[in-house]
């Protein structure tokens, strides 16, 4: 599986009565991460009753699959796999350097590719025949 990214929101209730104004700022605490999740783990997130959330490349890919199971996609990307606009990982799927060159993308996902080519196609940057050639 390709490195991607997946935000996790956990929503706690961590009241401290003995400090009024922390319990409004602390009612809801969130985690969030940058770790990728496969299906299975996504599966046993929302069974603990954590809220997960994904947007952007893997981690709009894995909302959009666990979505009947309570995962929350949000952004572009997954109203585009939810909508089977685009199929597979191999559109948010990257390339990474090893881990002593600090894990940096090496290639582009090319559902930002085809945004940026129908960004250029809008704006006038680019025609049609060239925006089809380069997506």
């Amino acid at each position: 599986m390709a490195a991607g990214h997946v935000g996790l929101l956990a929503r706690r209730h961590l009241l401290r009565p003995q400090h009024p104004r922390s319990q409004q700022q602390d009612q809801h605490t969130c985690r969030h991460t940058h770790d990728d999740i496969e299906v299975d783990s996504g599966n046993s997130l929302i069974d603990q009753g954590i809220e997960v959330y994904g947007a952007a490349g893997m981690g709009a890919l894995r909302a959009a699959e666990l979505a009947p199971f309570g995962m929350t996609g949000i952004g572009a990307v997954f109203r585009a796999y939810r909508d089977e606009e685009i199929v597979g990982d191999d559109e948010v799927a990257l390339l990474h350097a090893d881990a002593e060159s600090g894990h940096r993308a090496l290639s582009w996902a090319q559902v930002y590719l085809r945004h940026a080519v129908a960004h250029a196609r809008r704006t006038g940057v680019t025609g049609l025949v060239t925006a089809a050639l380069l997506v």
